[in-house]
C-alpha cells in the first residue's frame, strides 16, 4: 500500500466514526500518546484503553476530519474535531452524592496526531 492509500484509508475511517477500528488496525504496537501536560501512555493497548475511558463519559454530538495532508519530508496528518458533552454520573455510584442544578457544558476539542505516531501508523500499514 502506498503512502497517500494508507493516509486516504485512515481519514475516511475516521469520517465514517470508526475511530476505534483505526485504532485497532492502524496504530502501531509501539505507539505512544503525549498530552499536553507532557504525559505519556505506550503501547497500543494501553492507548486505545484510554480513549475508550475518555469517552466513555461524553455524548458525541459529531467529528468533522480534514485531510490527509502531506509534507515534503513523507509525512501525513490529519486533523479532527469533535464536539461532545459529558453525561452526569448517576446518584446511585456515590452513596450521598447530589446532583447539582447545572447541565453538562459542550466541550470542543481539536486534536492533531503527532508525526512520530502517525510515523509509525504509516509504516505499519506499509508494511502489511
Amino acid at each position: 500500500m502506498s503512502l497517500q492509500s494508507v493516509a486516504h484509508q485512515f481519514v475516511e475511517m475516521c469520517r465514517q466514526g470508526k475511530n476505534f477500528d483505526v485504532m485497532r488496525s492502524m496504530y502501531a504496537p509501539n505507539i505512544v500518546s503525549v498530552e499536553g501536560d507532557g504525559k505519556q501512555t505506550a503501547g497500543q493497548a494501553q492507548v486505545i484503553k484510554k480513549s475508550e475511558d475518555w469517552g466513555s463519559d461524553k455524548t458525541f454530538h459529531g467529528e468533522t476530519v480534514a485531510g490527509p495532508f502531506y509534507t515534503a519530508r513523507i509525512r501525513t496528518s490529519s486533523r479532527s474535531t469533535s464536539r461532545s458533552t459529558s453525561r452526569p454520573r448517576r446518584a446511585a455510584s456515590a452513596p450521598g452524592w447530589k446532583k447539582s442544578g447545572s447541565t453538562p457544558s459542550a466541550r470542543r476539542t481539536r486534536s492533531r496526531a503527532s508525526s512520530s505516531s502517525t510515523r509509525a501508523r504509516v509504516r505499519r500499514a506499509v508494511q502489511m
